[in-house]
């Protein structure tokens, strides 16, 4: 488990989709660009679990201050989350 309890959860969104792979189902719907703060707040406000998004593979559940990094690093390569949200901030 990883604990974002000191992340605001829009930033840990957008840093996960930033660098989750295009995969899934929604293939067609992927978007290249990235994903902003203000972007992922919008999309939190509905849903907070994500299998895909927008044509990436996220497997994520964000209700909680601990996320389970096993699903998303599956398909995104070991130690892939860990790699994303140290990004946060920089």
């Amino acid at each position: 488990m990883i604990d974002i309890s000191k992340y605001e959860k829009a930033e840990v969104f957008a840093a996960l989709y930033n660098h989750s792979r295009r995969l899934g189902l929604d293939i067609s719907h992927y978007d290249p660009i990235t994903m902003t703060k203000k972007e992922a707040e919008e999309i939190l406000e509905i849903q907070e679990h994500f299998k895909y998004f927008m044509g990436r593979v996220m497997q994520i559940d964000l209700s909680q201050n601990q996320l389970d990094p096993t699903l998303y690093n599956r398909d995104n390569g070991p130690g892939a989350a860990e790699a994303a949200i140290k990004t946060i901030g920089i």
